[in-house]
Formats: structure tokens, C-alpha cells, sequence
């Protein structure tokens, strides 16, 4: 325990040595872009059996002083409780991202996961294993 412990807390001295290295003294933290940026996250999910909930997460995000849409994702899918120990979900994803020359990449994906899940005393221990297939810019060149 005390292993784990001392590897986490120098973990965290370096992540704040890493920041301060990367610092400027006048306006603080060094940043690519002098803008201001909107992320935003909507999950929701519906009972619609016993054992089975509907769910949808969307994501998006607003660059360039909230002008600019840059990023939109949606996760729509099915979970199912096996038992108490097994979960599966199958689920569709669509994505877009603006490319550096203003054009969306998009990305069609569907995957299936099995988890397993064992709790001992507190703590829950989840195995996760996914298939997931994915179609990226149809309809488009490949420049």
C-alpha cells in the first residue's frame, strides 16, 4: 500500500513540476490559441425493460471565441444486464471533427462490449472487452 502510494504522490509532483515548466511568467499557463472555447455533454438514458436501458451521450464543442462549431459526437445504444456480473451493450456512434483546412472528418461506428463486473468488499472491478467496427470520410477523396 505504501508502494502505491509513494508512486501516486510522485505522480502528482511531477504533473505540477510539468505545469510549472510549462508556464509563462506574464500571462501564466501557455496556450496554442488566445480564445475562448464552449464543451458541453448531454446523457441521457430510459429503463425500457427490466434488465435494459436506451441510452444517448452527445458531446460538442465551440472554438474560436464560441463562433466556431469543432467537434460533435453522439452515442446512441443498448445495455443489457445479464446478471449481476455480466453486462453487454451494443451501440452507435457518429462523429464529426473540423480539419485544420475547414473540411469535417466523419466516422460511422458501431461496437459491442461484454463487461464483467466482481465487487470485493468496496471496491468493484469491471473487465471490459470490445469488437467495434468503424467507417471513416465516405464519399470523400483521399487527400
Amino acid at each position: 500500500m505504501i508502494k502505491i502510494f509513494s508512486f501516486v504522490f510522485g505522480l502528482s509532483i511531477l504533473s505540477v513540476l510539468y505545469v510549472f515548466a510549462n508556464t509563462d511568467n506574464d500571462t501564466g499557463v501557455r496556450s496554442a490559441t488566445n480564445d475562448a472555447a464552449f464543451w458541453q455533454n448531454i446523457y441521457l438514458e430510459k429503463k425500457i425493460a427490466k434488465h435494459t436501458i436506451f441510452r444517448i451521450n452527445e458531446e460538442g464543442r465551440l472554438t474560436n471565441n464560441f463562433t466556431r462549431p469543432g467537434f460533435v459526437y453522439l452515442d446512441a445504444g443498448i445495455n443489457y444486464k445479464l446478471n449481476k456480473h455480466i453486462h453487454l451493450c451494443l451501440a452507435y456512434v457518429f462523429n464529426e471533427k473540423k480539419q485544420k483546412t475547414d473540411f469535417w472528418s466523419t466516422r460511422h461506428q458501431i461496437y459491442f462490449s461484454c463487461t464483467l463486473k466482481k465487487s470485493i468488499h468496496y471496491t468493484t472491478f469491471d473487465y471490459r472487452t470490445m469488437a467495434q467496427w468503424q467507417v471513416k470520410d465516405v464519399r470523400s477523396s483521399a487527400n
